[in-house]
């Protein structure tokens, strides 16, 4: 792209980049002012400043907070910036994790709001300090296989039929994960019924493809009963036959537990029986009566009977050990009927309330990210900022939701309309509120992050590496180019890698098709910063890979054709010494100071 810093006499260079618009990064792991000096020193016109630590803040581990800047501190950086002319950006706590509240027991929304509270108060710091402008937050959601973010990618041969598939209960926030290639056992219906061979109950085995496919020939009104989602038609196959065992042992130990209350019942009437005829000569018809309900008189002879009921209390304490011996049996069986019930009422209702995971996190993500959008438009309003506070999404690593390009974007377009929605709650006006919603969620686009999907690219068969190095560049540049025309990047981080890991290698050192991004954001009407990201420098020479870029970018920061402005940096003069224009504990060495030690400011 042309640039108003681009000469006529200037060479070829692999891409160009407006000055104007380039930045660094700077890890916070000190107090913010003497970084962001070092940065000013340096020459760099945009400066990021990016925070380690989360909650309580620790200034010794290098865990820095922005709440660990004072009013005074932050002001002094804000002049600072604005004496050099230096735009600031922020980037939240990378230590945040998940704005959509993921742990390992499942989504929990306390969780959530912790995020949601460190992009705020990184919002408050943004506010203070930069006055405006992206606030970064990373946005690794939750864990879904390779292969659903897109058809060009595998993370290994077979990952279709073997990648876990993951729910969560709508209610809870709880997660559960189902392999797919583990068969299940379902038995046969035909008609509603089961299918029985030689009075054999019919089995089958099917793993989550064959159901899959058995979902997708369902008539429309049967798939809508699962919201049209094959996840929850597998999850209801693999509960069903559980929700029935459960609900027939439960119908079994309750039509128990009424059985033996019959025959408490019924021992409970002979007890009365031998209690009112104590002491009574008995009629022929009582003595059968007797030996009808009581076995174990059914051979006496009817004067053993007579004798036998002139004291009964024998007879009615053996029926009472009975009684009580019965009423253990009922009780189990009853307690263990309500189990059951309750179970499968359970199992039931957590079907009904399943969801697949996407569904579930993007959800929550999208209003942590409206909500935190929502407090970073109050505050802008309240402190009558010029340029726009906005909250900008990145996207990270391939494992995780919101890497792929496209749910970064569904990510900003989900976070927009929640706060559309809240916007309009509160008396704005439709158009006015999309427009707000607009500027306030943008995502930030990580060229770098993005070239780490090159190691899961499907490579065809009669492929050359080449070519299908090839593809992948065409697939990165178009997908780059897409979300710059839909309006949805607002902020770009630059390093390189090789396609691997994000190594954070200086623009033009990896093979991230840089120039072809950054042709195409610039065509599209990119207007924001590109921050350069360092990490494979060490903290003393990380400056080398803004000064290379701008290098890269243009000849005018070249002392020749040969020479880069690196090289310039290294050795300038023939000296090797620290530069005497940076001060403070940036410097790698203290060897050369003014007398005073004054600060050169």
């Amino acid at each position: 792209m042309e640039t108003d810093y681009w000469h006529s006499l200037d060479k070829e260079s692999p891409f160009r980049i407006n000055p104007k618009t380039l930045g660094i990064s700077t890890a916070i792991t000190k107090k913010g002012i003497d970084q962001l000096k070092a940065r000013v020193f340096e020459g760099a016109r945009n400066v990021e400043l990016g925070f380690m630590g989360k909650e309580k803040g620790s200034l010794g581990q290098g865990g820095i907070t922005p709440e660990m800047h004072s009013r005074e501190e932050r002001e002094e950086m804000r002049q600072l910036a604005k004496i050099n002319e230096v735009d600031l950006s922020t980037h939240a706590s990378v230590a945040v994790g998940s704005t959509s509240g993921l742990t390992q027991q499942g989504f929990k929304d306390e969780e959530r709001m912790k995020a949601v509270n460190e992009i705020k108060r990184t919002v408050d710091f943004a506010a203070d300090v930069a006055q405006g402008g992206p606030i970064v937050v990373h946005t690794g959601e939750f864990n879904r296989p390779i292969y659903e973010a897109g058809e060009e990618f595998r993370a290994y041969k077979g990952e279709e039929e073997k990648a876990p598939v993951y729910f969560v209960d709508k209610r809870t926030g709880d997660l559960k994960g189902i392999d797919r290639d583990k068969p299940i056992a379902i038995a046969r219906k035909k008609d509603g019924k089961y299918v029985r061979e030689g009075g054999k109950l019919q089995i089958d085995f099917k793993d989550y493809k064959e159901i899959e496919e058995e979902f997708k020939k369902l008539p429309e009104k049967e798939r809508q009963d699962f919201d049209n989602h094959a996840e929850k038609y597998f999850y209801n196959k693999i509960r069903e036959e559980e929700v029935g065992r459960l609900k027939v042992e439960g119908e079994h130990f309750d039509l128990q537990a009424k059985n033996i209350n019959k025959q408490i019942e019924e021992l409970k009437g002979q007890q009365m029986m031998f209690e009112s005829m104590r002491g009574k000569d008995l009629t022929q018809q009582q003595i059968e009566q007797v030996k009808r309900h009581n076995p174990n008189l059914a051979e006496a002879t009817d004067e053993e009977i007579r004798n036998a009921l002139k004291n009964p209390d024998p007879q009615i304490q053996a029926l009472q050990s009975n009684v009580e011996s019965l009423n253990v049996n009922k009780k189990y069986y009853e307690d263990g009927a309500v189990s059951y019930m309750r179970s499968a009422e359970t199992a039931k209702a957590e079907v009904a309330n399943i969801i697949p995971v996407e569904e579930y996190g993007v959800g929550k993500t999208a209003d942590s990210l409206a909500m935190s959008a929502i407090y970073a438009y109050d505050k802008e309003k309240v402190m009558k900022l010029k340029k726009a506070l906005f909250v900008a999404p990145e996207n990270i690593f391939p494992e995780q939701y919101g890497s792929h390009p496209q749910e970064l974007k569904n990510l900003v377009l989900e976070a927009r309309k929640k706060m559309v929605a809240e916007l309009r709650d509160r008396g704005m006006g439709g158009s006015q509120a999309e427009k707000v919603a607009k500027e306030h969620i943008k995502a930030t686009f990580d060229v770098g992050h993005a070239n780490t999907w090159k190691k899961f690219f499907k490579r065809d068969p009669g492929e050359s590496l080449e070519q299908s190095d090839k593809k992948f560049k065409n697939w990165m540049v178009k997908q780059t180019e897409e979300l710059q025309k839909e309006g949805i990047i607002g902020h770009v981080h630059l390093s390189d890698n090789f396609g691997y890991y994000d190594e954070h290698l200086a623009p033009g050192e990896g093979n991230v098709p840089i120039k072809e991004l950054i042709e195409k954001l610039e065509k599209h009407g990119y207007k924001g910063k590109t921050i350069v990201e360092w990490g494979a420098q060490t903290p003393e020479q990380s400056f080398r890979v803004w000064s290379n870029t701008l290098g890269l970018s243009s000849s005018t920061y070249k002392m020749d054709g040969n020479w880069s402005w690196t090289d310039v940096q290294g050795s300038y003069f023939g000296r090797t010494g620290s530069p005497t224009y940076l001060v403070g504990e940036d410097v790698p060495s203290k060897d050369w100071t003014l007398w005073s030690e004054t600060q050169l400011e």
